[in-house]
């Protein structure tokens, strides 16, 4: 029995040297491939190879038809393509993946269809009700909702994942909502790349609360603020990307949010703006306050330029003047604009370079313009809205692979809102035939 055993242990050891050195023969394969969340770039595919790749070989051998300046990061087995634009991008990417491994073995080619562009999402306005309304790269319309009285509110979920909305019925009374999306921008060349797909929808909330507001990061978290009717009921709710429902130990003096990269919120405090931590805010020890970072005065959060983690701010002085400001991480707030005008909405781009607001004139006939600023404050572009003005309450959109802003716009005071876009090259304005309330964009 010891020498069957000892030739039996002998056979194992033999069949997995056989099987290792098959398995290094193997050629690498692309294990996994998916969309990834961007501060930097224009948009970015996140790759898994089953081997470590020499990164100079995946650079030569790898294809983008048509070509777009893009470049690769990481090592080993983990890489980053990132795509960088300085032109609109009209349509999809067919991508070719090639290179080698440490081996030098070659890697199995595979092509993909990549169409990075975001959607735009409306909350259309009909006889019977709003709706939310996905807008496809041929110009047609697909709902992504039931009716409602009213839509109060729109943030998109993550790259793209759902859509968390805000409604009101007729008494009222508000309720958060979440529509799942499936996206179908990435996928094998054999098919085409599409306009996402509608999944389950499912309340956030329960319903009659008297206030709603929603804030989500790119990582695919949602911050849920809500107030009952009931004396301290408020609420804060942190809906993590797996699932998870977390309750935050804050009491802000309005609404709050989420960074972009994920793991902070900005707050308003008494004092002013207030930068903190998630996990200090999910503690319970009462060290929250010890662990903000305030930003005093009277400001108003309108942007965050994700890449440069740089954020645009609207401060309000005494004398009723406004200011812009450009924050930049341990540096004193960087005045951009100083003046009397009305700041309806501001945005910027990821590094925080190029910013752009409307202004508002005020008088018996107000007028709206946008500007365009570096990021030292210098006008390097203007464009009077007029016969249009921004639609109150709406923000300012910049799309990077468009290269383009997305505003809600309306002619007069009896006019419907309209979606519009202003491409960056000679910021011409084309406005879409389509009456809404509020106009975002959906990466």
């Amino acid at each position: 029995m010891r020498q069957a055993l000892f030739l039996l242990l002998i056979a194992s050891g033999g069949l997995a040297i056989v099987q290792q050195q098959i398995l290094l023969r193997q050629p690498p394969h692309l294990e996994s491939i998916a969309p990834a969340p961007v501060h930097s770039a224009a948009a970015a595919l996140d790759l898994r190879f089953s081997r470590p790749m020499r990164m100079t070989s995946v650079v030569q051998r790898s294809r983008m038809q048509p070509d777009r300046p893009h470049r690769f990061q990481g090592e080993q087995r983990l890489f980053r393509l990132l795509l960088d634009l300085k032109q609109p991008l009209r349509q999809p990417l067919l991508l070719e993946l090639g290179g080698e491994d440490n081996r030098g073995l070659p890697l199995r080619k595979t092509t993909w269809w990549w169409d990075p562009r975001p959607h735009l999402l409306v909350v259309a306005r009909t006889p019977q009700g709003e709706q939310l309304r996905l807008r496809r790269h041929d110009g047609t319309w697909v709902p992504l909702s039931g009716l409602h009285p009213r839509i109060l509110q729109v943030e998109p979920i993550g790259q793209g994942a759902g859509v968390a909305y805000v409604s009101a019925d007729a008494q009222g009374y508000q309720r958060g909502w979440l529509q799942r999306l499936k996206s179908r921008a990435l996928v094998p060349a054999l098919k085409r790349p599409s306009f996402p797909e509608r999944e389950q929808a499912f309340p956030l909330t329960a319903p009659a609360q008297m206030f709603v507001h929603l804030s989500a990061d790119r990582q695919g978290d949602l911050l849920i603020q809500t107030g009952g009717q009931e004396p301290g009921s408020d609420q804060i709710t942190l809906l993590e990307r797996k699932g998870r429902r977390r309750l935050l130990d804050v009491k802000p003096s309005g609404t709050m949010q989420l960074l972009p990269s994920g793991g902070a919120v900005v707050l308003p405090t008494d004092n002013g703006l207030a930068l903190a931590s998630l996990e200090a805010l999910l503690s319970a020890d009462g060290g929250t306050e010890r662990r903000q970072q305030l930003l005093p005065g009277s400001r108003d959060l309108r942007a965050f330029c994700s890449g440069a983690r740089r954020a645009v701010l609207v401060r309000h002085w005494p004398d009723y003047r406004r200011s812009l400001e450009l924050v930049i991480p341990s540096q004193a707030p960087r005045q951009l604009w100083l003046g009397e005008q009305a700041v309806m909405a501001a945005s910027c781009d990821a590094m925080g370079t190029r910013i752009w607001m409307v202004l508002r004139e005020g008088g018996v006939m107000s007028s709206d313009t946008l500007l365009q600023l570096d990021q030292q404050g210098q006008v390097t572009g203007r464009r009077s809205l007029a016969p249009w003005s921004l639609e109150s309450g709406t923000s300012l959109g910049f799309d990077p692979l468009g290269q383009q802003l997305l505003l809600t716009l309306r002619k007069g005071v009896e006019g419907v809102a309209q979606p519009a876009l202003i491409s960056l090259a000679g910021l011409q304005l084309t406005v879409l035939d389509q009456p809404v309330a509020l106009a975002r964009w959906l990466p």
